[in-house]
């Protein structure tokens, strides 16, 4: 059984729109998020506080290849939404979380490596 709203969950949601982004004019880049993932299983295993808004993290990169050409469904589009509205954002936490996007970006993509 896996519980919602944990990086578990959402792992599995970005290998199904991996596998579903297949047939699309331009794949889903599981990439970055997977970075996000391993880096807050990081943090979480070290008893470091989470980082600011995990899950709008993952939309925000979901938006954020949207631009580049991936299609987001209607359904995945009304789920950011109603979540944005349900927790809002400060001017701050949206400065940190682009500030924690970059650094996703920039990061190996196993967080082991950086270890080593």
């Amino acid at each position: 059984m896996v519980i919602l709203d944990t990086p578990e969950y959402y792992r599995i949601i970005v290998n199904a729109f991996v596998q579903s982004s297949k047939h699309e004019k331009v794949p889903f880049n599981p990439n970055i998020i997977n970075r996000i993932i391993n880096n807050y299983e990081y943090l979480k295993l070290n008893n470091i506080k989470n980082p600011i808004n995990f899950y709008n993290l993952i939309y925000l990169e979901m938006e954020y290849q949207e631009k580049s050409g991936f299609i987001l469904s209607d359904f995945t589009k009304e789920l950011i939404k109603n979540y944005r509205n349900e927790n809002k954002t400060t001017f701050m936490m949206y400065c940190a979380e682009m500030a924690y996007l970059q650094i996703a970006r920039q990061i190996p993509y196993n967080i082991k490596d950086i270890e080593n």
